[in-house]
């Protein structure tokens, strides 16, 4: 597990963990839900940026992010890294504000 790597969740969508690794040794992580951009729902870009999943356009949803246990993740279907900015000011909108 790797920070930035996107799951399977058991709901068959998707997790993006936010988590640093350097406390990969704990027993949960911090996770960002996935949905399919399509939907079109969100309107706040900085908040719910809009990251490439496979080919396809999904949003963050930041505002649902949470902490889950390890067991609950399913395999790392890809990573996000070279989106770490997009990512890391979408989680400085939702604790900063800013």
């Amino acid at each position: 597990m790797a920070k930035f790597d996107v799951h399977r969740g058991a709901d068959g969508g998707y997790w993006l963990d936010c988590q640093a690794n350097l406390w990969s040794d704990l027993n949960s992580r911090f996770v960002v839900p996935l949905r399919d951009a399509r939907q079109g729902l969100s309107t706040n870009r900085r908040l719910n940026p809009h990251l490439s999943v496979n080919g396809a356009p999904y949003e963050m949803l930041t505002h649902l992010a949470a902490a889950v246990p390890v067991s609950a993740l399913g395999p790392v279907v890809t990573s996000l890294i070279d989106e770490e900015y997009a990512i890391g000011a979408a989680l400085d909108m939702l604790i900063s504000g800013y």
